[in-house]
């Protein structure tokens, strides 16, 4: 996890997790978006964003470097 934006609405604060893949790949990510087909951002954070692990239902968490 590189850091986390936040845009705001009217609702709260809309965040955008900044992942950075183990090849070099940069994704911009929101909350319910998929990571290749085994991951689905379930929450992000001020400074974490939290990860289902869909082949065995467990959640990471990733904090801010």
């Amino acid at each position: 996890l590189v850091g986390i934006a936040e845009d705001a609405s009217a609702a709260g604060p809309v965040r955008t997790a900044i992942v950075t893949l183990e090849g070099g790949d940069t994704l911009l990510l929101r909350a319910g978006e998929f990571i290749g087909a085994r991951y689905r951002v379930k929450a992000i954070g001020a400074d974490a964003v939290e990860l289902a692990d869909l082949t065995n239902g467990t959640t990471r968490r990733l904090v801010v470097r």
